[in-house]
């Protein structure tokens, strides 16, 4: 009875905690019960076998505890702590068969002592664990809570709102939202206050008239912006609502490359597609260009995304529109 519960629990150990194969945990099994048997019916190499099994447990027993520790580490808390405790058993399990059950005792029980800051690694792990999940969790929240804002936002609107800033869809919206305003920070009220601006043209409302003072700042880039003669070809109202800096430093870098190497259009096109973070060496650079523009003339998400991070990698500067200190 002894030797089947052994073997079980041979098997699922291998095979279920440390993910072995069923046919190495088998061959694992069969091993035991074949030491087992013959350790029963020669009784004199049942001290051989049982020495033999003490060793092993002690060559075994680091790996274990340091592969639980890596699984602890990693947040496997299940996996980490049987595999720790695996790893604890056999070397109590060695240091039993070589110090306390044998007459002629060895100083190998020696080696029990160097694995428990192994098994003191356990709660430790633990408690990083909760903390790692509480922070998730809490971010989650956070994120969450920024999303309906933006949602509360842009769906009342409707399709003829959307439309207003080069948006086509709730859809679009949800996509703009998840791809753009959430990973880049974008203060919803900043934003709002750029929208403001850009759909009054630069004129104020008669709030302000009446009130003298501005309900929504816009941000100092958007100035450039705000009359529609002047706003970029191709640029989605709502890009330069959220990212009007990026489209400055365009305008700027564009505009001093030319003063100082007066270009042909293919030197400019290759410049210019650098600036997006394009290749300007690709050969279906132009095909690409066209692909990146809809129906309505305006340049898609895919490549305004490409813009921004294009913008971040070669100026290093936060975003105007981006919350402070977040």
């Amino acid at each position: 009875m002894v030797i089947i519960l052994g073997a079980i629990v041979i098997f699922l150990f291998t095979y279920f905690v440390l993910g072995w194969s069923w046919w190495l945990s088998l061959l694992w099994l069969a091993g035991y019960l074949v030491l087992q048997i013959a350790s029963e019916r020669h009784p004199k190499a049942n001290q051989i076998v049982d020495k033999s099994f003490a060793i092993l447990a002690l060559v075994i027993a680091p790996f274990l505890v340091w592969f639980g520790n890596d699984d602890l580490a990693a947040g496997n808390l299940l996996e980490g702590i049987l595999v720790t405790l695996g790893g604890m058993a056999l070397a109590a399990y060695g240091s039993y068969n070589v110090w306390i059950k044998p007459k002629k005792r060895s100083k190998l029980w020696l080696l029990f002592s160097i694995f428990l800051p192994g098994l003191g690694y356990i709660p430790l792990a633990i408690l990083a664990n909760k903390r790692k999940t509480k922070d998730g969790l809490q971010g989650t929240m956070k994120m969450t809570t920024i999303r309906r804002t933006w949602e509360n936002i842009l769906n009342p609107l409707g399709e003829e709102g959307l439309s207003l800033l080069s948006i086509g869809s709730a859809e679009e919206a949800r996509e703009i939202i998840d791809a753009f305003f959430l990973p880049d920070k974008i203060n919803p009220l900043t934003f709002w206050g750029n929208c403001e601006a850009l759909l009054r043209g630069g004129h104020p409302s008669l709030e302000d008239l009446l009130d003298g003072k501005k309900s929504c700042q816009s941000t100092p880039s958007l100035s450039r912006f705000t009359w529609i003669a002047d706003r970029p070809v191709g640029m989605p109202l709502w890009f330069i609502a959220a990212y009007p800096d990026v489209l400055l430093w365009y305008d700027n870098q564009v505009g001093d490359y030319m003063k100082a190497h007066r270009p042909d259009e293919d030197s400019l096109a290759a410049f210019s597609a650098d600036l997006f973070g394009l290749d300007p060496t690709d050969p279906d650079l132009e095909e690409k260009l066209r692909d990146s523009m809809d129906r309505e003339g305006k340049f898609r998400p895919s490549i305004l995304r490409n813009f921004v991070l294009s913008y971040k990698e070669k100026t290093g500067r936060e975003l105007e529109t981006a919350v402070r200190g977040k």
